[in-house]
C-alpha cells in the first residue's frame, strides 16, 4: 500500500535515507529491520558483542562500563581506515540497543564527521562527539529505519495502538509515541487519538442516553 511522505523538508530526508537502508535489506514497509542483518551487507562495517570481545581476561574493565551503563549506549571504531567496528552496551534493554546501534549506522552512512574524539572519562574508551544538527539527523535516520512512516501509518488504520505498534517492529512505546507525533501519522492514517475517539463515544453515550429519557 502506497502512503505519502511527511510534507515536510527535514522529515522526507529522514524517510528517504531510512527507505534506502530498508531497501538494502530487503524490507517491506511492514517488516521488522534487523540491525545485525543489515550491518552484514556493508562489507566496511563489522558488529561485535562488547562481553565477546572483552572475554573472561577483561572482566574488570567490563565492570567500569557496566558501572558506567547509563553514560553511553554504542559506539563506533575505526582505525587507520579499516574497517568499522561498532559495539554496544549489553546492559541495556534490546529495544534501547537497537537504536543506539542504527544510530551509529546512519552517523556511518551519512558520513558524518565527529567534532572531536576523546576519552570517557571512566572507562578511557574514545568517544566520538557531534554537532546537534548531526546528532538530530543519525537519529531521526534510524528511527525512520526501525519505524518506517508508511508501516506506522497501515499499522493505525488497522486499528493497532502503540504498544501493538512496538512489539510488531521491536522497539520501545516510547519511540513510537514520538515517531508518530513527530511525522503526524494519526492524521496521515485519519484516526484519532485515543483520548479523542474515546471523550467522542462517551460524549455520543450521554447524548443518547439523554434522548431516551
Amino acid at each position: 500500500m502506497f502512503v505519502a511522505w511527511p510534507k515536510q523538508r527535514f522529515l522526507r530526508h529522514l524517510e528517504g535515507q531510512a527507505h534506502a537502508l530498508r531497501q538494502r535489506a530487503k524490507l517491506g514497509s511492514l517488516d521488522r529491520l534487523e540491525p545485525a542483518a543489515l550491518i552484514a551487507t556493508f562489507p566496511g562495517i563489522l558488529l561485535a558483542d562488547l562481553t565477546s570481545l572483552a572475554g573472561d581476561t577483561h572482566s574488570a574493565e567490563l565492570s567500569i562500563l557496566n558501572g558506567e551503563s547509563a553514560s553511553w549506549s554504542a559506539m563506533a571504531l575505526r582505525i587507520d581506515g579499516g574497517p568499522w567496528l561498532i559495539t554496544w552496551n549489553p546492559w541495556h534493554a534490546e529495544t534501547r540497543a537497537r537504536v543506539s546501534i542504527m544510530e551509529e549506522v546512519a552517523h556511518i552512512v551519512l558520513e558524518h564527521k565527529p567534532t572531536k574524539l576523546v576519552p570517557h572519562p571512566a572507562t578511557g574508551l574514545p568517544v566520538r562527539t557531534w554537532s546537534p544538527s548531526k546528532e538530530k539527523e543519525a537519529y531521526g535516520v534510524a528511527s525512520a529505519a526501525l519505524l518506517p512512516f508508511a508501516g506506522i501509518v497501515q499499522l493505525l488504520r488497522r486499528g493497532n495502538v502503540e504498544a501493538e505498534i512496538a512489539e510488531h517492529f521491536g522497539v520501545s512505546i516510547q519511540l513510537v509515541t514520538m515517531r508518530i507525533n513527530t511525522t503526524s501519522a494519526r492524521s496521515a492514517a485519519g484516526v484519532e487519538q485515543p483520548q479523542v475517539a474515546g471523550l467522542r463515544a462517551t460524549i455520543g453515550d450521554v447524548r443518547s442516553r439523554s434522548a431516551r429519557g
